[in-house]
């Protein structure tokens, strides 16, 4: 597998992260899509941040994570994603990931191997 990520260490804007969280960068010249990445036992819970440009490109982004996320961390077998926006929830249905739960005002989204 090719990598289309580099860690990503400059301004997240809107991405959730913290100390806990590795960022990376979708290597993608025409836009700007960050994603967060932390341990929660075999899961990789996750979010991103997308620019403009990126908003028509977040599909194929995402399928490239999942693939990445899956190669990189040898304890992944789910990956998780807590979404409050109904778009990103449409978004990750046409993904692969599947809706587990609600989270206060948020849903749970899962995708495994």
């Amino acid at each position: 597998m090719i990598p289309k990520f580099e860690i990503y260490t400059g301004e997240t804007g809107g991405l959730m992260t913290s100390d806990k969280y590795l960022n990376f960068k979708w290597i993608n010249p025409d836009c700007n899509i960050l994603f967060s990445v932390t341990r929660q036992g075999n899961a990789a819970s996750v979010h991103f941040a997308s620019d403009e440009a990126g908003r028509y490109k977040l599909k194929e982004a995402v399928e490239d994570w999942c693939e990445f996320c899956f190669w990189l961390f040898d304890w992944c077998t789910i990956i998780v994603g807590v979404i409050k926006r109904h778009s990103v929830c449409k978004l990750a249905e046409k993904c692969g990931f599947t809706y587990l739960m609600p989270l206060g005002d948020k849903l749970v989204y899962v995708r495994g191997i």
